[in-house]
């Protein structure tokens, strides 16, 4: 059967041109491709409204991202020997930083196939999909992770809400091996326990291990209040570099039920506070009672869904930030990030800047943090660059 094209609209391949992987249902021609003709999960050809082709690519008529591209060559096929290739190019980049076989194993567009993410540990693949071509190529796509990572277990963990936007379902597979419910996760000399198959994401947030490895400037012999603490890392890497006091702060009686494993675990001897509730409930009951911190360390999860509630969600990053800032002791610091794509790092600088202001806090930004070395940026895509932390130093 011959392959359908999809023909954009005159002037929108701009962008696939300069390299993006993306084409939105309104760029698309629909009088020479009618969207409601393509399957989901399609494979099709792209080209211009020159009909010059631009690639290869999984289509959804159902999706605002309605075409992902996954090579540049028309004609490309999805199968196994085109994952393999991928899967093991973005292995040996992560070769390049990790000795341990634990980190994210896939990044999606910045690892050339739009919509899959994997994460590695050791012999436990974790995948999440959330693009209909990559659903309907499954087998292959388990082939291919079987024959790179070699792995005894994999899990699809297909549970985001994302997936909706395509009109996938949602579940959790252990579709390989026997798959834990609670993994254990090597990171800067300690061990951290998770919840896997009832927990957050992929179970591990990979993506800020970089930022934990910088808290050694900030945290020896300090006070440390550790904010959406989720299992304890921040708090617990920050009693690795010498804190002296801990105090832990989630929404999840489960989180906070890992965060005292985990401390046990890491034979953490240094006094701990636990507080399961809002966390601006929490930061504002610690402000009324006059508590103070050395150091607060804050990572919120992304609050910003989409680019209508920026305004909403900027004025609830201020808030948190105001509210920690009011916990610093003066000359203290703050350790603000942002997972919030439409965030962006200059808005982040701008919700510290306001927050200071409101407060009447003097704030120095003294170093800058983004997303680990396996979560790489395709210089094309912004959305592939999401993770911003600030450490700022507090009067």
């Amino acid at each position: 059967m011959k392959r359908r094209k999809i023909i954009l609209k005159a002037h929108e391949e701009r962008r696939i041109k300069a390299g993006h992987l993306w084409a939105f249902s309104n760029e698309i021609d629909t009088l020479k491709s009618p969207l409601k003709e393509f399957s989901p999960g399609e494979i099709v050809d792209v080209y211009d409204f020159r009909e010059t082709p631009l690639g290869s690519a999984y289509v959804n008529p159902h999706s605002l991202i309605c075409v992902r591209i996954f090579s540049k060559r028309i004609g490309a096929n999805l199968n196994k020997n085109l994952i393999v290739e991928r899967l093991k190019e973005a292995k040996r980049l992560r070769e390049v930083f990790f000795d341990k076989p634990f980190y994210r194993a896939f990044y999606a567009d910045a690892d050339r196939l739009p919509g899959l993410v994997l994460d590695r540990y050791d012999k436990l693949i974790v995948c999440q999909i959330y693009a209909c071509g990559l659903e309907k190529a499954l087998p292959d796509l388990i082939d291919a992770i079987c024959e790179v990572y070699k792995p005894e277990a994999i899990l699809l963990k297909n549970d985001a809400p994302v997936r909706s936007l395509e009109g996938l379902d949602l579940y959790v597979d252990p579709i390989m091996g026997e798959v834990p419910e609670v993994i254990t996760v090597p990171e800067g000399g300690l061990n951290f326990k998770a919840p896997l198959l009832k927990g957050q994401k992929t179970g591990w947030y990979y993506d800020q291990r970089l930022n934990r490895d910088r808290l050694f400037r900030y945290v020896k012999g300090s006070s440390v209040l550790d904010c959406f603490c989720y299992v304890g890392a921040w708090g617990i890497r920050a009693f690795g570099f010498g804190a002296k006091e801990l105090c832990f702060i989630d929404s999840s009686a489960q989180a906070m039920d890992f965060v005292k494993e985990n401390i046990e675990l890491n034979k953490v001897n240094i006094p701990c506070d636990f507080i399961v509730e809002d966390a601006a409930n929490a930061l504002t009951e610690l402000v009324e009672q006059g508590e103070k911190f050395d150091v607060v360390l804050l990572d919120p999860p992304a609050l910003i869904k989409n680019k209508k509630f920026l305004h909403v969600g900027k004025q609830a990053y201020i808030k948190l930030n105001r509210l920690s800032m009011k916990l610093i002791k003066s000359g203290g610091f703050l350790v603000a990030s942002s997972c919030s794509y439409h965030l962006n790092e200059y808005e982040l600088k701008d919700v510290i800047r306001r927050a200071a202001l409101q407060e009447g806090r003097y704030a120095k930004i003294v170093e800058k943090g983004g997303q680990g070395l396996d979560h790489p940026i395709h210089p094309t895509i912004p959305e592939s660059y999401y993770l911003k932390t600030y450490y700022v130093w507090i009067s």
